[in-house]
């Protein structure tokens, strides 16, 4: 596959994967889990997309058995979606293990877990902040 292409399937299993290990953290109130996902959407955001820990398990698992349905995304927006989701991600563990909070911290958790359930329907938020930002940045100067 060339630079910018990526496996559509894999990248679906990967924030459904994602969602669901947020949603287990947030049902067991586990910031221990909260963090292991942490690391998952930070991984990428700072090293490559490529090397999602969730995307390389779909590669040597499901990869080999699932037909590929290959497409085009923006790295930039990808990474900084990753990086956003994870920076989210580091603001509910804050708020969960240091100001110990009832309620903001899970609020931060679910609404990453949100975000990219419907990152996996198709519609990635954070891609289109990157976006917004980057037309209001261009406008500006």
């Amino acid at each position: 596959m060339a630079a910018n292409e990526i496996d559509l399937y894999a990248l679906r299993f990967c924030r459904i994967t994602t969602v669901i290990v947020i949603l287990t953290a947030i049902a067991l109130k586990s910031a221990y889990i909260l963090f292991f996902s942490f690391l998952i959407m930070a991984f990428p955001a700072i090293f490559s997309v490529r090397y999602s820990p969730f995307l390389m398990l779909y590669e040597a698992t499901l990869g080999h058995i699932m037909p590929r349905k290959p497409g085009v995304y923006d790295a930039a927006a990808l990474r900084f979606a990753q990086g956003f989701g994870a920076s989210l991600l580091l603001i509910a563990i804050f708020c969960i293990t240091i100001l110990h909070t009832k309620y903001g911290g899970w609020f931060f958790a679910f609404s990453v877990a949100a975000a990219t359930a419907v990152g996996a329907g198709g519609y990635c938020a954070g891609a289109h902040i990157y976006y917004f930002l980057k037309k209001a940045m261009k406008k500006n100067g």
